[in-house]
């Protein structure tokens, strides 16, 4: 399945969202736009191949982003770029070929 652009634009007060095992396998662009207050992303246990540089875009309150047991191969530059108040990111279980931690550019 995809998560399509703009998906949640109207949940503006959104801290949490889980989206564990939803075989997800891929994000559009701007398919986050809205979550101005989101904490706490979870898309553990999808099928999500590739992380593109602008998967993110304006999570600026994001906390916490877990991206375990994926597909993910590739993790393109500035892909974290806007996430500003990112503690923690999960990518275990994943199958990662090159990735250098310029790339988090956090």
């Amino acid at each position: 399945s995809e998560l399509k652009s703009e998906t949640f634009l109207y949940l503006k007060n959104l801290l949490t969202l889980n989206l564990f095992n939803n075989k997800i396998e891929k994000i559009e662009k701007n398919a986050f736009k809205g979550l101005i207050l989101l904490t706490n992303l979870n898309l553990q246990n999808n099928i999500i191949r590739e992380l593109s540089n602008d998967m993110f875009n304006n999570l600026f309150s994001l906390n916490s982003l877990n991206l375990e047991n994926n597909n993910i191969k590739l993790i393109k530059n500035m892909t974290f770029i806007s996430l500003l108040n990112l503690n923690e990111l999960r990518l275990n279980e994943n199958l990662l070929e090159n990735f250098e931690i310029q790339e988090l550019n956090i």
